[in-house]
């Protein structure tokens, strides 16, 4: 083996490690598991969930149907959405690099 083949050898095992790494990181965190959680609240009486009644003929019409939107999601499922998205782009990176 010559020079080349070995430097290029250890880079691509040093990136790969790095890689895997990012990815990883970023897949905890899309999936909440970067974060602390909160501590537990105590255990006693837990409130009764609400009722939803079902909606009427008139209310379904006027409502208009968000086929398939994503509605109100907070900002640690965004925060997550962007982790996962990072994620994703560094590994496609890494795979186009690895090939050249």
């Amino acid at each position: 083996m010559n020079l080349n083949q070995l430097v290029n050898m250890v880079t691509r095992i040093i990136m790969r490690r790095a890689i895997n790494t990012g990815v990883n990181k970023g897949m905890d965190m899309a999936a909440g598991m970067g974060r602390k959680r909160a501590p537990d609240p105590p255990s006693g009486p837990r409130p009764q969930p609400r009722q939803v009644e079902p909606r009427s003929a008139q209310q379904a019409e006027a409502a208009p149907e968000q086929g398939g939107q994503k509605q109100g999601l907070t900002p640690q499922q965004k925060q997550a959405q962007k982790a996962a998205r990072q994620a994703r782009r560094a590994a496609r990176l890494a795979r186009r690099a690895s090939k050249m």
